[in-house]
């Protein structure tokens, strides 16, 4: 009998979905329903600086289109909104922790618009945000998480919440970053890229892509574009060996 493994997408409604998001949402979905488990969308809606920008309207239309767009590629087991999810003090009670982890800050509209501008950092990290991420998975029985490398910053400090608060241990397989056959490296953008995928996808936005291509052939250009394995589908055992993998076991 193979082990359950339940895994998540967390990602932050700050905009429309892309094509990144679409790939390790596979990796996790197909590596999950692959050992008996579960996919689990935990949509984070709860940052103060995506919700003043956007607003609940907007904030609720990009999570509907999240749902229907995923619709078109995976089983999504589970949707959850953090915004819906019981707090960290619900979950672990009186912890004295979790008291003294600071909330995010940000600067407001002016000052936002301003810095963005000059190119410095608006927003200031709180390790309350990856307290939360520890708690959440431990509550949702998430066993093994599968994301991007370019998110290796925070598992350390993941790692540590999970000590601390005396939480099991979840395994971490850190993704190489999408990159097109001619290894240039994929990185957001709302207006398209120059290289790359630009060749394959023209623009990033998975809206535009389900706009321009049916599901099947985004899926057919995305087994070209990224690490598959020679059956194409969009398993972890074809990553397990690259040089950016460590320590991880099935």
């Amino acid at each position: 009998m193979k082990y359950q493994y339940n895994t998540r997408f967390n990602p932050t409604i700050s905009g429309p979905l892309h094509i990144g998001h679409l790939y390790i949402s596979l990796v996790n979905a197909t590596e999950a329903h692959c050992n008996n488990g579960n996919f689990i969308v935990r949509v984070d809606d709860t940052q103060e600086i995506w919700t003043h920008r956007f607003e609940k309207k907007l904030q609720d239309q990009y999570y509907n289109e999240y749902q229907e767009q995923f619709s078109h590629f995976m089983k999504v087991d589970v949707w959850h909104r953090q915004s819906q999810m019981p707090s960290m003090e619900e979950i672990m009670g009186d912890n004295p922790i979790i008291k003294e982890l600071p909330k995010p800050t940000w600067y407001g509209t002016f000052t936002v618009e301003w810095r963005a501008h000059l190119n410095q950092t608006v927003w200031q990290y709180s390790p309350r945000l990856t307290a939360e991420k520890a708690i959440w998975d431990f509550w949702e029985g998430v066993n093994l998480l599968i994301r991007g490398d370019d998110l290796l910053t925070e598992a350390n400090l993941y790692e540590y919440f999970v000590d601390v608060l005396g939480l099991p241990r979840v395994p971490h397989v850190y993704v190489p970053r999408l990159t097109a056959p001619t290894e240039v490296e994929v990185t957001k953008t709302d207006i398209g890229i120059e290289e790359g995928l630009s060749k394959t996808f023209g623009n990033y936005r998975l809206s535009t892509q389900l706009d321009e291509f049916s599901p099947e052939e985004i899926l057919h250009r995305l087994k070209q574009s990224c690490l598959v394995d020679p059956e194409g589908e969009f398993l972890v055992e074809n990553i397990k060996t690259h040089p950016s993998i460590k320590g991880f076991k099935a």
